[in-house]
């Protein structure tokens, strides 16, 4: 599905043409005549007659700067990257108080050692590390994919929706489901829920992944808490789940 990068000759003689992007308007520039081979809206964007055309000037101010960039990526590219997954701090383990001012110099600042990134996850050649460790919270790894989505179905990008799916479905495909980790399902859930809109006879492909994916794992996600919950503000997703549950469970 990635989609081999545009030779240079394509694009290199174009002038540049700015974005700015998210409520700070961050300046990205990007070589005029490459966002077009992958996208005929931003082709017309920036090559048609509107007035960013003129003024190779273009403001974005409800795309978040991550998203645009893992979208510049792959104008580039024809590939992007993700976040890492947030290592959880391990909670510091209070000193009695009688030994508390005796001791201050042995209490050292966990959350300094621990709130780092895991290692970065590639997905460029295929592969996918584990989650061995259930303190990894894959939140953020998760809406990164969602929101390059919502974003490609915003801008008619079938390429880049397509990729999507197709990583976000392998990281899924190799993501240890810790009990700890079923909320970083739920949010992925709800956010795609709320920033998508399946066709009238359809159903879109993020959120049918997602409900395929759910029916998959449905023992272990069904009795969470949060997911109860979720069921309980959003009919759509037991609407489209239901048919997944009922494939699994009678057959």
């Amino acid at each position: 599905m990635d989609l081999p990068p545009p030779t240079y000759e394509s694009f290199i003689h174009s002038h540049e043409f700015e974005f700015l992007v998210g409520p700070d308007k961050k300046p990205f520039y990007i070589h005029a005549d490459l966002p077009g081979i992958r996208s005929e809206y931003f082709g017309k964007l920036i090559s048609g007659k509107m007035l960013e055309a003129q003024e190779r000037t273009a403001t974005l101010k409800d795309i978040d700067e991550g998203t645009f960039l893992r979208f510049t990526e792959f104008v580039y590219r024809g590939d992007y990257t993700t976040p890492a997954p947030k290592r959880i701090p391990d909670p510091e383990i209070p000193l009695p108080n009688e030994k508390a001012a005796d001791n201050k110099a042995m209490q050292v600042p966990m959350a300094a050692e621990n709130e780092t990134a895991a290692p970065a996850q590639p997905l460029s050649d295929g592969t996918v590390a584990v989650n061995e460790d259930p303190d990894d919270d894959y939140t953020a790894v998760f809406l990164a994919h969602a929101n390059l989505y919502i974003f490609s179905d915003q801008c008619f990008i079938e390429s880049l929706k397509a990729l999507v799916v197709q990583k976000l479905c392998l990281a899924l495909s190799r993501f240890i489901l810790h009990d700890q980790r079923v909320e970083d399902i739920v949010e992925l859930l709800r956010h795609t829920y709320n920033h998508t809109v399946s066709p009238e006879n359809g159903i879109d492909p993020l959120r049918d992944l997602l409900t395929e994916y759910v029916g998959c794992v449905a023992d272990k996600v069904c009795e969470h808490e949060a997911f109860k919950a979720l069921m309980e503000e959003n009919a759509e997703i037991m609407k489209d789940l239901l048919p997944r549950l009922l494939e699994r469970f009678v057959g």
